[in-house]
């Protein structure tokens, strides 16, 4: 049997947003003592914990991520790590290795989930990490922070602008270093929206 690591943030009602966003809701609004059935209703906007962002959050492109083939967000997977790093910048290392369409940034900053030291102060992608990616094709890029910059979101908006997709709060992600190869899964809701909370695993083959 395959080993399947959770790269996931938990949800619960203490789970924080991006400052501004609406904060989880979680209610048990059916209990089976009372009601014969138990049921939870769930008020989030899209960017609460691990999630996929699409361009249509940061530009004018009107597909939705119910619209994006799945091939996206599974596959082989590059791990990329530069921990306790604020700037996260290309090493000459990394033009050796196989750069797979999906990239992993561990920083181990997700230690900082649910403080407000996690969204004041989290690293960023430098714009010559990004170009290299671009270079490299990649097609998503998951980061152990909230956001790969701050306000006005030009990194955002250059990964977008070439067809990148975004995975924001990621976590555990120290647990793959270790490994050689492995497969990543995220897939995201099928639903109408700019983007999505995920399961986002690291499948360890056998």
């Amino acid at each position: 049997m395959n080993k399947i690591i959770d790269l996931t943030m938990e949800l619960t009602t203490e789970t924080q947003s991006y400052p501004g966003d609406s904060k989880i809701e979680i209610l048990r609004n059916k209990t089976y003592q009372k009601d014969g059935y138990t049921l939870f209703d769930v008020k989030m906007n899209m960017h609460v914990g691990t999630h996929i962002e699409t361009m249509m959050h940061l530009s004018e492109d009107l597909r939705y991520i119910k619209d994006i083939q799945l091939e996206y967000f599974y596959g082989s997977a590059t791990l990329i790590s530069q921990p306790n790093e604020k700037v996260i910048t290309w090493d000459e290392k990394y033009n050796t290795m196989n750069i797979e369409k999906i990239v992993l940034i561990h920083t181990g900053f997700d230690v900082y989930q649910n403080t407000d030291t996690y969204f004041l102060e989290h690293p960023i992608l430098s714009e010559s990490f990004i170009d290299k990616l671009i270079e490299k094709g990649i097609k998503v890029i998951g980061i152990d922070f909230p956001s790969p910059d701050y306000f006005p979101y030009l990194i955002h908006k250059k990964l977008f602008e070439n067809e990148i997709f975004i995975i924001e709060n990621l976590t555990n992600l120290k647990s793959l270093i270790k490994y050689e190869s492995f497969i990543f899964s995220a897939l995201p809701l099928k639903i109408q929206t700019e983007a999505s909370p995920v399961r986002a695993v690291a499948i360890i083959k056998k």
